[in-house]
């Protein structure tokens, strides 16, 4: 029974578009999206290429399965009010209407 690609990276903990390549990458054709679907011998192809030496390192791609991105600092956030701008207020009924410049 067919299987979709983002349902299969789902269940080995991968991300789709890693499955696509990983699909290009071991020979499987013409699998340009994650919802495309993978027939049961392509099905078995990927599950063994994951169970070989190969594994999660060789679908990263680079290889870089030990460096760990630094992560950003933790700011707290602000305490305090922001700060007011008091503006005089018009004066007479139509102080506020603007007037045309001439």
């Amino acid at each position: 029974m067919a299987v979709r690609i983002y349902s299969l990276a789902k269940e080995l903990k991968l991300d789709s578009k890693e499955l696509v390549d990983l699909c290009t990458h071991i020979g499987i054709s013409g699998k340009g999206s994650a919802l495309a679907s993978l027939t049961d011998d392509e099905e078995v192809k990927v599950r063994e290429y994951f169970n070989s030496s190969g594994g999660k390192t060789a679908a990263k791609g680079n290889g870089s399965a030990g460096v760990v991105a630094p992560e950003r600092p933790v700011q707290p956030p602000k305490v305090g009010k922001m700060p007011v701008i008091s503006m005089p207020r018009p004066g007479g009924p139509l102080g506020g209407v603007r007037r045309p410049v001439r």
